[in-house]
């Protein structure tokens, strides 16, 4: 016999509550199927509904479902646990690092981030360490522990996860130092320094700077923050360095050399996901007001200089040169002229300081802004028109005055620029350049001679670069 059933007082669900799902067992005298199913809708999407009684205030149900409609089997969740790390992977929410497991991976159901079925547990680390870290790739998901890093893809048949270890002594401080540069290099810091993976390899990239690794506060670490800045693809990370509890250096990898930063003490950051791609952090900076400074806790934008009553402290730049001529450190030479070469810029001079045979205390460091021999930041020989001083249809050669009057700004042109050191007797020395505002930096070339040699004045000119 056909018959239908209207369920009424169906009970409401407790707050919060965004559907409810009936269950329904099939005819038992005409199936081998036992157990419960999820009956569906009777409006809206149907059996795709994501539950039998949208929302939380109806109480009757007309149960016309017939056993062909009855295939999903209901889920067996978990309550939502507390969890110190998530990530969206796989079309899942992912949490780790609870308090009662901290070595323990749990999925979500797949666009359900807030269901946790039972007994769909991960654990990567066979030691069971704390997972510091996870972070979505192409090929699937990496997790780290402090020591290790580990890799979660799915299994062929996509009904499951499976989870390799990529490297035993490579692994993460803390969940925020983690940033994927535009190429898809992923960069992070380990306790031994910066890591990079890439086409499956993981490699160590902060062998340059690893005398500043070495001063990062091992407490404190954990709270690196990191971001990769969208318009130079730059990673930056802040971190804490010697006895600062707070970031207060940010170390900046662009794929092929480092530099710092010391403008800003980070607590957090982000890249705001709009068209601006702003470089966003919470933190301190030294700005001006009139004549007095307000390092306030506030949130800055990094890079960009707000009109009003706030002005951005003009920090210096500093280009420092390795140890020149170290391969031939055993001839003692003398250093005559390095060679500058840079971009045009800014109207305004350079200091050049110069260290003698391994000592980091120049020997020179008078060719300041205010020497004749303090290099200019643009050719002084054919000067370019200057921001803000520019004159319309001014004196210049004609190129310039036809690019002004068209109310167009050429492209900066390099320039070389030569400055007088005379090291006397070294076996080795080094260069250092500083600067504030703006200068753009691209190369140097020396120029060195060889000192008398018994009775006989022998000189040779070299350069290197």
């Amino acid at each position: 016999m056909r018959r239908q059933v209207a369920w009424s007082n169906v009970e409401e669900g407790p707050s919060g509550t965004v559907g409810r799902i009936l269950c329904l067992t099939k005819d038992q005298e005409h199936t081998e199927m036992p157990g419960l199913f999820e009956a569906p809708s009777n409006a809206g999407t149907g059996a795709l509904a994501f539950a039998t009684m949208p929302g939380n205030s109806g109480d009757l149900f007309i149960d016309n479902v017939a056993d062909g409609a009855l295939f999903v089997k209901p889920a067996d969740p978990d309550p939502v646990p507390r969890f110190r790390l998530c990530r969206l992977a796989f079309g899942r929410m992912w949490i780790a690092n609870t308090p009662e497991e901290p070595g323990m991976l749990r999925p979500s159901m797949v666009g359900f981030w807030g269901t946790f079925p039972k007994h769909e547990q991960i654990y990567p680390d066979p030691t069971g360490g704390p997972v510091t870290g996870m972070w979505t790739i192409p090929e699937g998901m990496l997790v780290w522990t402090e020591s290790s890093t580990f890799i979660v893809t799915e299994n062929r048949e996509a009904t499951g996860f499976l989870t390799r270890t990529l490297n035993t002594s490579a692994g993460c401080v803390g969940p925020d130092c983690i940033a994927t540069q535009p190429d898809g290099t992923v960069i992070w810091l380990g306790r031994e320094g910066f890591y990079s993976y890439s086409d499956g390899r993981i490699e160590l990239v902060s062998r340059t700077i690893e005398k500043t690794v070495r001063r990062i506060n091992n407490v404190y670490r954990c709270r690196s923050v990191a971001v990769v800045d969208p318009r130079t693809g730059e990673y930056r990370c802040a971190v804490p360095l010697d006895g600062s509890r707070v970031n207060d250096r940010i170390l900046c990898y662009d794929g092929n050399g480092w530099r710092e930063r010391d403008d800003v003490e980070v607590h957090a950051a982000c890249i705001t996901k709009d068209h601006r791609q702003y470089h966003l952090v919470l933190g301190k900076a030294a700005m001006f007001n009139g004549s007095t400074t307000s390092p306030e806790t506030s949130v800055y934008v990094m890079d960009h200089e707000a009109e009003g009553t706030l002005t951005a402290n003009n920090h210096q730049a500093i280009v420092e040169t390795t140890w020149l001529k170290a391969a031939r450190s055993h001839e003692v030479t003398t250093a005559v002229e390095v060679r500058l070469w840079f971009r045009e810029t800014s109207n305004g001079t350079l200091q050049v300081e110069v260290m003698k045979d391994w000592r980091l205390t120049p020997v020179i460091h008078n060719i300041a802004l205010s020497d004749d021999q303090a290099p200019a930041r643009y050719p002084e020989d054919d000067p370019p028109p200057f921001w803000d001083d520019a004159i319309l249809g001014g004196d210049y050669t004609s190129e310039w005055t036809k690019a002004v009057e068209d109310l167009t700004w050429p492209d900066r042109r390099p320039y070389w620029v030569g400055v007088s050191i005379l090291v006397p007797k070294c076996e080795v020395f080094k260069v250092r350049i500083t600067g504030t505002g703006s200068w753009d930096f691209i190369g140097y070339a020396f120029r060195e001679s060889a000192p008398p040699t018994g009775n006989q004045t022998k000189r040779t000119g070299a350069f290197g670069s």
